[in-house]
């Protein structure tokens, strides 16, 4: 079964926990309602829409 715009959300979310300069790039045509999702945050880990990645996919990055 396909995962829900909210899953990959709160996957890559909960990976992001503890990683100060993670940053989800992310491509959704829809963003879900949820009031910790806005266009520059996904449950407090900063966001960023990338065109180029493949459509409802969402990838974590970070530096050490």
């Amino acid at each position: 079964m396909k995962k829900t715009n909210l899953e990959i959300i709160q996957e890559r979310s909960a990976q992001a926990q503890g990683i100060r300069t993670a940053v989800i790039e992310y491509n959704f045509d829809e963003l879900p309602k949820h009031k910790e999702i806005t266009k520059t945050s996904f449950f407090g880990v900063d966001a960023r829409h990338e065109e180029g990645l493949t459509i409802n996919t969402a990838n974590l990055t970070y530096t050490m």
